[in-house]
């Protein structure tokens, strides 16, 4: 996996994250 796509998913989960916790 390159770094690219593993920031992708870090930005996916920190909003994922964010929607759970509202």
């Amino acid at each position: 996996m390159t770094q690219r796509s593993l920031d992708r998913r870090a930005e996916e989960t920190e909003q994922n994250n964010s929607r759970l916790s509202v």
